[in-house]
C-alpha cells in the first residue's frame, strides 16, 4: 500500500523553501530510499510525497531538509 505524506514548512526551519526532500527509511533508519526524493509543492509553504510502503516495514522514519543542509525533523 502507499501513505502521503504532507510537511507543512510555515514557521519551522524550511519555511521559504523552493525545494524540500525528504529523508526517507524504514525499521528505525534499518535502510533508507537514496538520494532523498524531492516532495511536490502544494500550497504555501506545504508538501507532499506518496511513498509505497514495502512489506517488511514496521515503522516509517522521516526527516525533511532543502537539499542543501537544512533540516528539520
Amino acid at each position: 500500500q502507499s501513505v502521503t505524506i504532507d510537511y507543512d514548512a510555515t514557521g519551522r526551519n524550511l519555511q521559504g523553501a523552493t525545494t524540500v526532500k525528504i529523508h526517507l527509511g524504514k525499521n528505525n533508519w534499518a535502510s533508507s530510499i537514496v538520494p532523498d526524493p524531492a516532495m511536490t509543492a502544494n500550497g504555501a509553504n506545504k508538501w507532499r510525497y506518496t511513498y509505497t510502503v514495502p512489506a517488511d516495514a514496521t515503522q516509517i522514519d522521516m526527516v525533511f531538509n532543502n537539499g542543501a543542509g537544512l533540516w528539520d525533523n
